[in-house]
Order: C-alpha cells, then structure tokens, then sequence
C-alpha cells in the first residue's frame, strides 16, 4: 500500500495526477495560508481543505484508510475548540473527504485519457523509423509502465497449440519460450480483450501461468487482418500478468484497448507504406532506364519525384524531393544560363496557369561547360492523381553543332564591315593615332593628329617620330625601339612640335605591334596642356599654403602637423622664454590714430622680429604692444640663455633707433627666465603655437615687475648668464604668486 502511495509521487503514471496535482495542492495551500493570515488559527476551512486534498492525492484504497483517522483526529481538535457547532462541522467534513473521493475518480478518468493520447503521440512519431518488431517491443514497454504489471508479453501463434514469445519485458520472465496457444484462444475466437483479477479461480487457468505466482492477467488479441507487414502474417496476443491480485479498473482497460486500436493502425499504416514502396521501387526502375531526365510535382504541391538523370542536372538527390526544392533547383539552373532573361520572361508569360504546356524550351550554358538542355512541361493526370511532368532531353552536340555554322557564315559577312568600321573609328577618333614603322617613319596619322600639328597627311608621311616628337632622336631611335618591343606598352610625357614651331606637352602611349611578320609601334597621344596648368596651379596653391603655414608655425611643428601626428604637445626640460611690453602704450594708443598706432607697432615688432631670426629663436606671438619669444625649442640649442639675452640687448637698441628716428620717448620692460616648459598646437581652423607653464608665468611677472629700459631676469637665468655678462642686482620684490624673489638686472656682455 505504501510502495502505491510512494509511486503516486514519483513517476507520470496516471494515479499519480501529474496534470492536475500541483495546481490542487496550491490551492489547499492558498486556503490554509488565507485561513491562518486571516483567524489566526487552524479553522475548519483549513481542515476541509487538507481532507479534500488527502482525498484527492492518495489512491482509494488508502485514502479510505487514512481519510476517516484524519477525519477523527480533526474532530477532537473542533471538540477541544468547542463552540456548539462540533457535529454540523463533522458532518461537513465527512461530506469534503465523499467529494475529494468524486473529484478524484473524475480527475482519474481525465488522466488516463491523457496518458494514452501521449503514448499514442510517441508511437506515431516514432513509426516512420521503427520496424514492426521495435514497435510492438514499445507497446510491450508502454503497457507494462502503465498497467504497474509485473510482466509483459507479445505472444506470436506457431501452430495451432503453441505460441513463441516475440518479445518480454523483463526479458528474463519467461525462460521457455514456449507458451500454449489455450491461454488467448477465447480472446482471438471473440476479437475482444478478456481480463482476469483472480486468474487462479478460473477453471481455464493455464498451469504455466499459475506456477510462475500469476494472479491477475488481462489478454489483448493480435489479429491477422490487421497486422500483415514485416513479420509476416502474425496471429497472437499480448498478455499482462500481476502477481498480486489488482482490480482491473475500466479506465485501465479503456486505456490497454486505446492503445491495442493504436497499434493495429499503425502495424496497418506500416504495411500500406510497405506495399507503396514497393510500387515505387518499380516504376523507378523503369524511369531509371530511360536517358532523359524526368521530374514530377503533384498538383498540391505536397510531394515530388525525380530520377538520376534529372536530379544530376539540378544537382538534388533522385527519388522524392521537396517540390520547392525542386522549384528552386530550377530556378537556379534558369539563372547559370545563358539565355537566362529569356528563360524569366517565358516564366512570367506562365503566370499561374494551371494547365500551361511547353515543348522544345531550350536552355544553353556555355560559363563552366557547354551543354543545352530542351525541357517539356505538360500537366498530367493518372486517376485521381493530377500533377505535372517535366522532360530534361540533352541536345548539346546538335544545338552546338548549328550554332558554330551560323556564327561561322554571320563571321564571314561582318568582316569586312569590322575592317571598315575600324578604320572609319581611327579615322574619326578624336584622339591624335599614328603607325610608326622600325626605322621611326611616320606609316599612317589619322585626321586628330594632322589637326593637332598642323601638318597635312602627306606631309607627316614624309616625316620622322623624332621630327614632331623631341624626346626620340637619331641617336637614340633604336634604344626607344628595342625597349618598347620588350616592354610591349609604354606611357611616357613629352612635348610635340607643330608645324609652327609652337611645343605642346603630350602623354605618349606606345604599344608594340606585330602584323604579316611586320613591327610597327602604334602610338596614342593626349594633348595634357590643361592637366599641366592645372597640376601647376596646385602646386603653386601648396607652396604658398605651405609659407603661410611657416609664418604661423615652427618649421618642424608644421611638418608634423602636415603629416598628421595627431595632438602636438612636447616638453622642453630647458628653455628660455622672453616677454617684453612697451612702457605706457595703452595711455598713448588713446590720443593716436588707428593707422598710426598700427604702423608704430609694426615698426618696433618688425625690428624685434628680424632679431629673432638672427640669433635662430622662435617668435610665439604678440598681444597688444607685448612680445613673446623663447629659445630652445622646438628644436633644442644648448645657448638659448645667451641667444634670448643678446635680443633683449639688442631690443633696446631697436627702441632706441626708433625714437631718434621718430622723435619719440618710448621705453620697454624685459623679463626673462629658464625653465621647463609645455609646448603645442592649440585650435582646429586657426593653429596657433603656444607656451605654458610656471616659467612662462615668471618670465610675464620679470617683465611686470620690471623696470621701464631695464632687462630682469630670474636667479636662474642669472645662474646660467653669469660668466659671460654684465648684471646689477636689484635684490628681494614680491612676485605675485611667488611671493618674494632675488631678481637681476643684465647691463650687457662682458667684453672679451
């Protein structure tokens, strides 16, 4: 009893409610759980749904068992609970555990029609690639599984007292293989199953069965009728033996005749497919034979055939193929012809007509092997089976064969016209041609060339290569010919000579030629005169793009920057850096011209600019009446110091010359200093080459905290100047942002 109630939980067996046992426990659970949340305590709801489920779950036998104890126990748990209404309560939940017994039997039922719809589903799938023998061997498996028999066995009559056992599961249960006929004769004579819940209380009982603990049997006939096929014509049965009394419920039998019904259609499905097999394999073999290629497609589309020969050319696999791969074989054979817009044209003409013929359509290939197929097409009808016939008739040699003799007599006529037409095209063409013979005389200049030199026919005829085209002379005639015969072609750029003595440059195309054992060279001449003025043009465009480029930029920066290097940013572990600014500018700007202003500043900056250029330093910009410059970068020199102090001295002079010249009182303040500094290209439309950094920074505080004429530099630019100049200490100021600074004034070189 409790090996049932433990199989009820482990396996898909009907008794088991595999479809509907979760969804009943999660409803006796959402009960308890909403009758707990909701009292408080264990309500009789909660009892009458744990009864119903006990009722619903186990099988009869120990529900009947179990149901009325868990009844009582849940009575006395109302009775300790006493409120009045203990008897009605009871009586209640005596009705629930009848209903859970109802809803069980219903659910049964249900289940055992599932069971047999899937194994039915299972065989059915399975047939196609199953021998009889393999089939009935599953049926075995599948009601032993089912019925919970002990024993399962496919009996085939030998004779008219014994039956040999085709297949058992277990295999090991019965030794002899041998079983009399007796045991199922009354099944067969009835053609119906017989079932037997005490077997050893029947007088019939056979000993064979009894002496093996046999209690319950039930008998499901084999019928010859319905079971010829790969076995052969098979009489016999399929016994179920229990060796435990079991009651043979109807659902259980109701489920073994399903699945008896089953296999009778399919051992009758296998022999229909046997027999059409074989009517296949004959007209196959006829179709075979013969040298055409043969394809057929019923009318529903739903099946196709081709032979050998038809599924070489469509490149399939012969016997049934899918029509639409049949269809798409096709297709893509139409689209390897040659005459394939011929071939989609015919179809679309088709259309969807349904009784279109053809005959002689002719499809030609010629890329990867000649053939030519001639395909017919008409729809047949055998019967009640309609569909349509396609014929594949190779005509390679005799198509071929036609076609050389039409192309042979159309070559014949449109020689002549190809030889006038020729000349007429080399005559005409606007491109200047000529024929040169080996001794470099001119055979043959059509109307482009006389055009193009100003010479006449005849008179380029009397001419040399080298009279029109200096590059070829005397001298060099047989070099340029021999080169050119090995070469084959040549493209070279030279200048023809015109009859007017005027030179034109031309791009030369010389191909060598070999015509009835002569050796000419043809040449081919473009006159280049605009694509010269235009490559010039460019030219002249770079190198003036490229000197506005060195005005902005340092000549290395805007070859990196024309080569593309991506972020130009570089650090200068020593360098020098100059800032000056006119004394008082901004206060004299106010009463000045624009003009005037502007030409003041261009003087001075253009005098402080032809210094840069000499001592080889590196103007960084101007702002307002400021000047910016450093040394050192971008490429290093180890006096930058020296070079950046003989420019500051030598910007006082510029100031100086400056104002004796104009009559004016103007004075500069100079800061330098030496340091580490970062350098890059800064913007995307206008580039701009720039400096930053602390020394950058103390350099601008020198100058501003300067003294007008006077040129401060920090102590170590002192440090590095010391020895070959002139300084003044001026002592400690305060630098903002540095607070305070030992700072020196340079007075000039020492002298030698």
């Amino acid at each position: 009893m409790f090996k049932r109630l433990f199989l009820a939980w482990s396996d898909d067996h009907p008794e088991a409610l595999p479809t509907y046992r979760l969804t009943a426990l999660g409803l006796v659970l959402m009960i308890v759980v909403l009758e707990l949340f909701h009292d408080g305590h264990f309500s009789s709801a909660s009892q009458a749904a744990i009864l119903f489920g006990l009722g619903v779950w186990l099988p009869l036998p120990i529900a009947i068992l179990v149901s009325p104890i868990a009844w009582g126990v849940m009575v006395v748990i109302l009775a300790s609970h006493s409120h009045g209404l203990v008897l009605q309560e009871a009586i209640a939940l005596a009705g629930v555990v009848v209903i859970s017994f109802v809803v069980r039997r219903f659910l049964l039922g249900l289940e055992w029609r599932l069971a047999a719809q899937r194994v039915l589903g299972s065989l059915i799938e399975s047939n196609v690639q199953v021998s009889p023998q393999i089939l009935i061997e599953r049926v075995v498996n599948y009601l032993r599984h089912y019925a919970r028999a002990n024993v399962a066995i496919a009996l085939r009559q030998l004779d008219w007292g014994t039956a040999k056992v085709l297949t058992c599961s277990p295999s090991t249960a019965f030794a002899d293989k041998l079983i009399p006929t007796k045991i199922f004769t009354q099944a067969l004579i009835g053609n119906r199953p017989i079932y037997y819940s005490n077997y050893p209380a029947h007088p019939d009982a056979v000993t064979v069965l009894t002496d093996s603990g046999t209690q319950s049997l039930a008998i499901l006939p084999l019928q010859p009728p319905l079971t010829k096929n790969g076995l052969g014509e098979l009489r016999g049965a399929i016994l179920l033996i229990w060796y435990r009394r079991t009651a043979l419920t109807s659902d259980l039998r109701h489920f073994l005749e399903l699945l008896l019904g089953g296999l009778y259609n399919l051992l009758r499905l296998q022999d229909t497919t046997r027999r059409l097999d074989q009517l296949q394999a004959r007209y196959s073999a006829i179709l075979e034979t013969i040298p055409e290629g043969v394809a057929f497609v019923d009318a529903s589309e739903q099946q196709g055939w081709i032979n050998q020969v038809a599924a070489e050319q469509l490149d399939l696999t012969p016997g049934f193929v899918e029509p639409i791969a049949i269809a798409q074989a096709m297709a893509n054979l139409g689209k390897k012809a040659d005459n394939q817009t011929e071939i989609a044209a015919q179809v679309a003409e088709f259309g969807n007509k349904a009784d279109w013929s053809i005959r002689d359509w002719v499809w030609v290939f010629s890329k990867s092997q000649l053939l030519a197929l001639n395909l017919s097409s008409t729809p047949t009808r055998v019967g009640d089976v309609m569909g349509r016939l396609w014929v594949f008739s190779e005509i390679t040699e005799k198509y071929f064969s036609q076609l050389n003799l039409q192309e042979h007599s159309s070559k014949l006529e449109s020689r002549n016209q190809a030889l006038q037409l020729t000349q007429f095209s080399v005559d005409s063409a606007a491109t200047p041609i000529f024929w040169i013979g080996s001794d470099a005389r001119i055979l043959y200049a059509n109307q482009a060339a006389c055009i193009a030199l100003g010479y006449s026919p005849t008179e380029l005829q009397d001419m040399k290569l080298y009279d029109i085209d200096r590059n070829f002379s005397v001298k060099n005639w047989a070099a340029h010919w021999n080169l050119i015969k090995q070469c084959g072609s040549l493209t070279l750029e030279s200048y023809f000579l015109t009859k007017g003595r005027r030179q034109f440059p031309v791009e030369v195309t010389i191909n060598y030629l070999q015509f009835d054992s002569n050796e000419f060279h043809c040449i081919f001449a473009i006159d280049i005169s605009q694509r010269k003025e235009v490559q010039q043009a460019l030219q002249n465009e770079k190198d003036h793009s490229e000197r506005l480029l060195l005005n902005i930029l340092p000549q290395e920066i805007a070859h990196r920057l024309q080569d593309k290097q991506g972020v130009i940013a570089d650090v200068f572990e020593d360098a020098t850096v100059l800032f000056a600014d006119i004394v008082g500018f901004t206060e004299i700007s106010a009463w000045l011209s624009s003009n005037t202003l502007v030409n003041m500043l261009n003087r001075i900056f253009s005098g402080f600019d032809e210094l840069t250029q000499r001592y080889g330093l590196e103007k960084i910009k101007t702002i307002g009446d400021a000047y910016m410059v450093a040394g050192g970068l971008p490429k290093f020199r180890p006096d930058h110091a020296e070079a950046i102090a003989d420019m500051a001295l030598d910007m006082l002079q510029v100031i100086e010359r400056f104002n004796a010249e104009q009559g004016e009182s103007f004075s500069i303040r100079i800061g330098i200093h030496t340091g580490s500094v970062i350098a890059g290209v800064i913007g995307t439309k206008k580039f701009s080459y720039d400096l930053w950094g602390d020394t950058v920074n103390l350099a601008s505080r020198m100058e501003y905290h300067g003294l007008p004429g006077y040129i401060q530099v920090t102590e170590a630019t002192y440090e590095r100047l010391c020895h070959k100049y002139l300084f003044k200490k001026r002592g400690v100021i305060k630098v903002k942002g540095k607070g305070e600074m030992i700072t020196y004034l340079l007075i000039s070189r020492k002298s030698s």
